[in-house]
């Protein structure tokens, strides 16, 4: 009996969810207007400009990095794409009404890895406010969540 209680203990404890733990999340968001306004096809304006979410991750160099599949951020679902960043620090651009410009470096036993998140369209979020990133490590789900807005970088001007 005892062995059996053991086993349904070990058993529901490996299909929990587990908090997989960064040094640090970054969120950016961007604005990028298109030099010419679009029209459809009965020549009315469409929306001139796209949005998009980009997420710095500095995680330890020592431990494996989780498959994210899934990012959710203010009710909108995003695809994960996960770039490697290579570089000793990453410009990532002008912080809106600011001349400052955001630098990523990280720490001596850390790496970063970028996110590219591509907008799936708004479904029914998680309980959990904020930034939440889904993915599998040693075949368990693991999320990461931040509460942190998004900073606004200065919008680009296409031509």
């Amino acid at each position: 009996m005892a062995k059996s209680l053991l086993l349904i203990l070990f058993i529901s404890s490996s299909c929990l969810i587990l908090k997989y733990q960064a040094q640090k999340i970054w969120l950016f968001s961007k604005t990028q207007y298109s030099g010419n306004a679009p029209v459809d096809r009965d020549g009315k304006a469409l929306k001139g400009y796209t949005e998009t979410l980009s997420c710095f991750l500095e995680i330890s160099k020592n431990k494996p990095s989780p498959v994210w599949q899934t990012a959710w951020y203010k009710g909108v679902k995003y695809s994960v794409n996960v770039l490697p960043a290579n570089q000793d620090s990453v410009v990532i651009g002008r912080a809106k009404n600011s001349k400052t410009i955001v630098v990523i470096k990280p720490g001596a036993e850390t790496r970063l890895i970028q996110l590219e998140l591509t907008e799936q369209g708004n479904f029914k979020a998680p309980k959990a406010a904020g930034f939440v990133l889904e993915g599998v490590l040693d075949k368990k789900q693991v999320h990461l969540t931040s509460d942190e807005p998004a900073v606004e970088l200065a919008p680009v001007l296409m031509q």
